[in-house]
């Protein structure tokens, strides 16, 4: 499971946004979504889901952390890569490269059930991306053994 961080892109939303998006090139939805993610990140359950409902197979392609994640999208130049899962930090870093393309937020009608909160807590991502998980990191230690 993924840990840390606050910022992903939200599988549902960012397939239903690919699937209607005309500069994606998709005069027919597509047979099937490649998403660069953590391993066991999504629910197998949503993902079965997802497509029995669209009838599109995705594909999950895992990394251990960011630094593969990052590997792996500048030796393929994304190509091969629908969306990708990826924190705040380096989804700046990306936005800032020109590398990301933008989210048009009619294309997510289900964005509205987003709290304002989480929608305002970055607000350079709003046009490149969907808040999915939010969590915190904490390291406990042993006094007695530190």
């Amino acid at each position: 499971m993924r840990r840390g961080g606050t910022w992903c892109c939200s599988l549902l939303a960012l397939l239903l946004f690919l699937i209607t998006t005309p500069q994606r090139g998709f005069a027919t939805p597509p047979q099937k979504l490649v998403v660069l993610t953590w391993e066991e990140y999504f629910d197998p359950e949503i993902v079965a889901d997802f497509t029995h409902t669209t009838g599109i197979v995705v594909k999950q392609v895992y990394f251990e952390d960011d630094a593969a994640r990052d590997k792996l999208l500048a030796d393929t130049n994304g190509r091969g890569i629908d969306i990708v899962c990826i924190n705040e930090v380096a989804l700046a870093t990306y936005v800032d490269a020109g590398r990301f393309a933008r989210i048009a937020p009619g294309k997510i009608p289900n964005r509205k059930y987003i709290a304002a909160r989480w929608l305002a807590a970055y607000p350079a991502a709003q046009d490149y991306a969907v808040p999915y998980f939010w969590g915190s990191l904490g390291i406990a230690y042993r006094r007695d053994l530190v």
